[in-house]
Formats: structure tokens, sequence, C-alpha cells
């Protein structure tokens, strides 16, 4: 039998609430199908109640906040004519909140029952992040209509509700991150580091150490925090400023993946498997744990 909380999130999409917890270090994580756990430093545990997440979806790929934490923009796989698929574009708007405790734990459920779909269906999104005015979106993805293994960059404007190519290239262009100077940072699989793109003039540079791996870049006015695979092949966490001077922050021999910034960008999360850790970036607390991942699987009641 499944647990009562999981009984309780069927076919519903569980996501942080900036609303639930009035705290300012919020972030969301995607984990496994459709569950997905936000935390705050605090250990609080937020979810949102998604009404529109149908069966024919199977599972979050990535979300984002809104700048101003009043929408939550994710990216799910769906199911069509046998075929999983990639790539929906969705935003949700918060809504009212019920508060509930469960074995011990405080906890809030907020519901979103206005759900917007984007009618992109030429293309497979995987990976998204909010530009600053809180009308654009960045993006990678496929266009479906080219055989092509080529992932580009998108420019999605989500009031008027249009998708353009932002860049392409030779290789991979993957995990964008609306940079505080107001560029475009990326990986791309030709090179180590991290790309940038200005979108002024759309031309794209190098950034960072072409030395070592940038995997899952995040940024905010502190700087980009981002992931790299170390010579004993676990995966540390650092920090990068606009300059490109970068330091570590995790490097303790375990593997610490998606590492992703408060909404004050002041701490950073990140995820070691089993748990979720969190990070002042001024180092003045060594790494704290702030929650267990509930697993989504089958477990005895």
């Amino acid at each position: 039998m499944r647990s009562r909380i999981l009984a309780l999130t069927t076919a519903l999409t569980l996501l942080v609430s900036p609303l639930a917890s009035q705290a300012k270090d919020l972030t969301v994580f995607a984990q496994e199908g459709s569950f997905v756990h936000g935390v705050s430093s605090a250990g609080e545990v937020n979810f949102f109640n998604l009404e529109d997440f149908g069966p024919e979806d199977r599972r979050i790929d990535d979300l984002s906040l809104s700048p101003d934490q009043t929408r939550l923009a994710y990216i799910c796989a769906n199911e069509t004519d046998g075929y999983l698929w990639t790539g929906e574009l969705k935003i949700a708007e918060l809504g009212k909140e019920i508060d509930l405790s469960y074995k011990g734990v405080d906890m809030t459920i907020v519901d979103c029952p206005n759900v917007q779909r984007f009618d992109f269906d030429d293309y497979n999104l995987f990976s998204l992040d909010w530009g600053p005015n809180g009308r654009l979106i960045v993006a990678d993805g496929m266009d479906r209509r080219i055989r092509s293994n080529k992932v580009q960059l998108y420019l999605i404007d989500t009031i008027g509700g249009t998708i353009d190519v932002l860049h392409t290239g030779p290789s991979y262009n993957m995990n964008p991150t609306w940079g505080d100077d107001n560029r475009i940072y990326f990986e791309t699989i030709a090179n180590k580091g991290l790309a940038v793109l200005d979108l002024r003039t759309r031309e794209v540079s190098a950034f960072g150490k072409t030395s070592m791996e940038w995997e899952n870049p995040d940024a905010c006015e502190a700087g980009i925090v981002f992931s790299s695979k170390s010579e004993n092949g676990t995966s540390n966490v650092y920090l990068a400023d606009y300059d490109g001077r970068v330091r570590g922050l995790v490097d303790d021999g375990i593997d610490h993946e998606t590492p992703r910034w408060s909404t004050d960008c002041e701490t950073v999360f990140y995820d070691s498997g089993i748990e979720t850790f969190a990070i002042d970036i001024d180092k003045v607390y060594e790494p704290w744990p702030v929650t267990q991942m509930f697993r989504h699987q089958d477990q005895e009641d």
C-alpha cells in the first residue's frame, strides 16, 4: 500500500510554496516522476496541487518560480499514441493554502486551479529559467520538425504565447540560466566551461575555466553556482562570479548535484541523492541537511 502522503498526492504534482511559509529562502527541485519537493533552509516542506496535471502527464522535467513568486513554470513529459514526449510548457498561478501535519511535519499545500498550457507542439523542451521581468523564459529543446539531435536555445514570451529560436550552434546547448547581467549562460557538449549569450547582439562567447566541467548552472545576483566532477568521480558544488573567478563551496567526497539558489540569493541548496542540503555562500556555517526527500515509490503504510 502506498504511504498516506503518496495516496494523498496521487495524480498531483507537489512543489514548494513561497506563499505558504512566508520565508524568502526557498527553492524547488524536480525529483522522480511527477513528484517534486521544495524546501527552505529552516526545513519547511511545502507543496503545490497542480490540478491540471492529468493522466497523460508522466513527469516533471524542470521547473522555475517567477521572480515575484506568484507563478510556477514547469516542463512536463506526456504520453501521446504510446510515445513519451517531453517538452510541454505549463505555468501555474499560486492559489489558496491548506495547512496540515503529516508524521509530525507541518506542511502547506497550495491549490493551483489556474494552469496555462502553451501550444508548442512542434518542440521538445527540456529545461527553463525565468527572465528578470517575469514575462520572458529561456529554454532549451529540439524542433521535432527537423531531423537532428541538435539542442537549441529558445526565447518564450509568456504573455504573447510565442517561441523563437535564440541560439543554435554546432553542438548541444543545454541548461540555460538567466544571469543578473542580463546574459544567458548555458552548457555545451563541445567545450568545457560555459558559453554566454549576449541578448542584445546574440553573440556567444566562452565563459569560465575550461579546465573543468560546468554542469547544472544556476545564476542570480551573487553569481553562478554549478556542479563539476572531481578526479574521484564525485560532483562538487562551486560558485563563480560574473568575471569567471571560481571558488569551491562543497567538496566532501560525496556526490552533490543540481545546485540551486534560494530566492533571496543568500543560500545554495543542493541534492545529495538522499537529502537536500543548504549552505550560505559566505560559509559562515557548514552545510546542513534541511529535509529528507520523499521517495515516489510503493511503501508499506
